[in-house]
């Protein structure tokens, strides 16, 4: 699914938002798991029962047409190479510049350099060029 005229800033949100997908997506189901009962969990403590702790709620699960724009977005990190595609990623993930830095080693104005790059590319390749 290719856009009329897509730009950056509409490349960086499709990322994003494949992030977000790829987070959202249930990964239940693939890698076995330990043996368990089906009886419920005992009970050994008044602040473990239901409805003393905080519920914790699960992000709603991506539509179908969620997912597609994910793969199709996740496709375009193949177009770049194996640092392009780990920054780019970092980004799209929502990590800082500082902590991307802490984990590549160089500096935030060389990774945001290297970013911009990357995202030429990609757009480059989207629009046929």
């Amino acid at each position: 699914m290719l856009d009329a005229a897509p730009d950056l800033e509409e490349t960086k949100s499709r990322l994003a938002e494949a992030a977000d997908a790829l987070r959202r997506l249930s990964m239940n189901g693939i890698k076995p798991s330990a043996l368990r009962s089906q009886w419920p969990d005992v009970v050994h403590r008044a602040e473990e029962a239901y409805g003393w702790t905080a519920e914790r709620m699960r992000p709603p699960r991506p539509s179908p047409a969620q997912i597609t724009r994910m793969d199709e977005a996740i496709r375009w990190l193949l177009w770049l190479d194996g640092e392009e595609r780990k920054i780019v990623w970092a980004r799209s993930m929502g990590l800082s510049w500082r902590r991307i830095e802490d984990l590549d080693g160089r500096s935030i104005r060389t990774l945001q350099n290297v970013f911009a790059a990357a995202l030429r590319r990609i757009l480059a390749r989207r629009s046929g060029s």
